[in-house]
């Protein structure tokens, strides 16, 4: 029979010949909780899905002695898969592969994924989907000969337990400086093009709709929309770090390698996982860990003893940020992990450290299981250092303060704008000369749509500041979630 934790979601399998005729009580192994296994057919007043009260002279609860421990029986073990177009990740039960394989259609982009058996060397199917050789411990791989099933039949997503994963379409708009500051109003004016953009299509999409399609929305739709909170778009500075890592930056690689080498003694070129964006209290991990995270891999804290697994908590570090009961659920020492913004660390020594990443260094702060602080640097030649009240290891990164700047204040122009109905914000909101001229702007052509607006702007708006891309694991009418912006390195 199988059977769900209650409280973890954790999946098992146990024979029928140890559950008695009222149920058996199962100790989950991955979070202690009691589980109640009751045998098909059961019929008792005793809601099944629901722990028994402490066993009576009366009540109907299971026998003391008949309390057996998770270990005691099987997780049955699902194949993982990810799809070749798109990156999805899916688990799928090993009963449902048949010996020579299963076609799979992915829910997100409808590629068709052969999942193979574990173990599967047939020497004449040796070749991916993407038509290259493919090693023989591959599980998924192109067949001519397959049972075909239904999306339904498999799990979007897996952690350690076998439980589902749940991802979601997430996108970032990305703004990276590729020139030099040459006007400051002609700077706000380039960087408000792409934030109004990115706050359009943060609207839902049945909004969308009903205003007659993105290409009607005016920014007087737009103004009422952010007032009632569906238009809303934060900027996600973490992924500029995270960037930066990723293709080697001259400044930022290097000193994100010494600082995990000198404090933390991991060696080899760092990687990073970018773990969430925050928007309106929720959290998505945007950046496929599967590729680099193992079922070994560890979280360095500093302390001695064996390190927790990575991969086992990192799903209910996604969920305790804004469910506050699952923060129990993680391990003493690495509680404070769902504050993380990124995690950093070596794929080769399958070690990762919990790094928090704020604009500003005194809003720092240290919890369990975070042991680096990353914030933009205040001044030339600060070097990183071990910060014993917060422990943390503060590590200040090099950025062009200037183009932040005015990105900030691109983004409050496009905040006041939208809260005073699309139209001039009280010089208490926006005190800036230059600030108010560009709002003036926007106020000029609130009846036009957002679209025209951008296009129209472009002419007075600096040239070749920034380049926009988008990221995430998005598909067609994906809310943006996050603008991004990234500066040229100083």
């Amino acid at each position: 029979m199988y059977f769900i934790c209650d409280s973890c979601r954790s999946r098992y399998l146990i024979s029928d010949d140890k559950i008695g005729p009222k149920g058996v009580k199962v100790r989950c192994k991955h979070c202690g909780y009691s589980i109640v296994v009751r045998p098909a057919g059961w019929t008792g007043d005793t809601d099944s899905a629901a722990p028994d009260p402490p066993p009576t002279s009366s009540s109907p609860s299971v026998s003391p002695s008949a309390i057996f421990n998770a270990s005691t029986v099987q997780a049955p073990a699902p194949i993982r898969f990810a799809c070749d177009s798109c990156r999805a990740q899916y688990m799928i039960d090993a009963g449902k592969v048949g010996p020579k394989g299963v076609k799979v259609c992915c829910k997100r982009c409808g590629y068709n994924i052969v999942v193979r058996p574990v173990g599967w060397t047939s020497a004449q199917n040796l070749l991916s989907i993407t038509g290259k050789e493919a090693v023989p411990s591959t599980v998924h791989q192109s067949v001519t000969e397959s049972k075909v099933i239904d999306s339904s039949e498999v799990r979007l997503g897996l952690n350690s337990s076998g439980s589902p994963l749940e991802t979601s379409p997430f996108k970032l708009a990305v703004e990276t400086q590729i020139g030099e500051i040459t006007d400051e109003m002609r700077a706000r004016i380039a960087l408000v093009r792409p934030i109004l953009n990115a706050i359009l299509h943060a609207l839902q999409k049945e909004r969308m709709e009903r205003l007659g399609g993105v290409a009607k929305i005016t920014l007087a739709d737009l103004a009422r929309e952010y007032r009632e909170g569906s238009g809303d778009c934060g900027i996600c500075f973490e992924y500029a770090v995270h960037d930066a890592i990723c293709r080697g930056d001259r400044l930022i690689a290097p000193l994100i390698n010494e600082v995990l080498e000198d404090f933390c003694g991991i060696t080899g070129n760092a990687k990073s996982i970018l773990f969430g964006a925050e928007k309106a209290g929720r959290i998505s991990l945007i950046e496929p860990a599967e590729a680099l995270l193992t079922e070994e891999s560890r979280i360095w804290v500093g302390n001695r003893g064996q390190p927790a697994k990575l991969k086992q908590y990192i799903k209910i570090a996604e969920k305790a940020f804004h469910q506050p009961e699952h923060r129990n659920l993680l391990p003493r020492s690495i509680r404070g992990i769902w504050r993380a913004d990124l995690f950093l660390g070596s794929a080769t020594m399958d070690k990762w450290v919990a790094t928090t990443l704020k604009i500003n260094a005194r809003d720092l702060s240290g919890d369990a299981g975070l042991r680096i602080g990353i914030y933009p640097e205040s001044r030339n030649g600060e070097r990183p250092y071990l910060d014993e009240s917060k422990n943390l290891i503060i590590c200040p990164l090099p950025y062009n303060a200037g183009f932040m700047e005015i990105f900030y204040k691109s983004f409050l122009i496009v905040r006041q704008f939208l809260a005073a109905d699309a139209r001039l914000p009280r010089e208490v909101a926006l005190p800036d000369s230059v600030d108010r001229y560009v709002a003036s702007e926007l106020v000029a052509r609130r009846a036009y749509a957002i679209l025209d607006v951008i296009e129209a702007l472009a002419p007075v708006a600096q040239p070749s500041l920034v380049e926009s891309t988008e990221v995430g694991t998005f598909q067609q009418n994906t809310q943006t979630q996050a603008i991004a912006p990234i500066a040229k390195t100083v």
